[in-house]
């Protein structure tokens, strides 16, 4: 399997340039891999009611103001992935009110073979990172991959941590995560589910999956079992921290928005408090 188009949500920001060059080297990396980056353009919404006719020049200022920081976005992005400039790289800037943002990227993600967006922040309140999340992971049918608030790139996929449970969500992770868990120094699988919930959490189906990965060329590491709690998410983090792991791998639980996932909270817990990206499916 090898990843032939990458898409990424990003801006002008340090943040979303960091996200681009973080991309710019997954797509570099591999051969004939092209990278679209799409930097959406949120108009303000329309007022209505009798005094929306005199704010019109207003609200065509707000349009062009926000225009403005959309082709500056494109001039500094351009410039974070120099070497991608050409046939291997797209950059688009649709223009789109919030409420369209989620419906954005699932659209845009079915036709790539992976998704990156920004971690969302609780104290952001446009919700955009939110929306495009959402979005990608439970619309698109593609990885996600989150990338922490870096403000300059890191590297991504030398110690990788898989979090487990028997569901098809895990399954599908571990296996759209494999364009990296081949290249990974060393892949640790993280029991992360109730031993006695079924056949397939128990130790012969982790030995299986390890058995499996290692068919695909994964240096995997025996499983381990993560302590029963309701801070699964807690428990995932702090073992990425002592291997020194920069990519957990997880299935992403939910009902189509942030707040309502389940599994004890684990999702959300990762997705808001990671430092390390976190490659999901759902």
């Amino acid at each position: 399997m090898a990843w032939k188009d990458i898409l990424v949500f990003a801006d002008g920001s340090l943040n979303g340039l960091a996200r681009v060059q973080v991309a710019a080297s997954l797509a570099g990396a591999r051969p004939d891999c092209r990278l679209t980056v799409c930097a959406p353009i949120v108009l303000p919404q329309l007022p209505y009611g009798p005094m929306a006719a005199g704010l019109s020049e207003l609200v065509d200022r707000a349009y062009d103001l926000a225009r403005e920081d959309g082709g500056r976005a494109v001039r500094a992005i351009q410039k974070a992935a120099p070497a991608l400039i050409g046939e291997r790289l797209t950059i688009e800037t649709p223009e789109i009110e919030l409420s369209e943002a989620q419906s954005l990227a699932g659209v845009l993600g079915q036709s790539a073979d992976l998704v990156m967006v920004g971690r969302p922040i609780a104290e952001d309140m446009s919700r955009l990172d939110d929306l495009l999340l959402e979005g990608a992971l439970f619309r698109s049918g593609r990885p996600c991959l989150v990338i922490p608030r870096w403000e300059t790139p890191s590297p991504i996929g030398a110690r990788a941590l898989i979090a487990w449970r028997a569901s098809a969500q895990a399954a599908r992770a571990a296996h759209d995560a494999l364009p990296l868990l081949q290249t990974a120094q060393t892949v640790r699988i993280m029991h992360a589910g109730d031993p006695a919930a079924g056949a397939g959490e128990n130790p012969l189906a982790l030995d299986r999956l390890a058995r499996h990965l290692r068919r695909h060329g994964v240096a995997v590491e025996e499983p381990k079992s993560a302590p029963l709690s309701d801070e699964i998410g807690a428990a995932l983090l702090a073992e990425a921290r002592i291997m020194g792991a920069d990519l957990l791998v997880m299935g992403g639980y939910g009902h189509g928005r942030l707040r309502d996932m389940v599994l004890g909270g684990a999702t959300r817990t990762v997705l808001h408090h990671a430092e390390i990206a976190v490659l999901m499916a759902h």
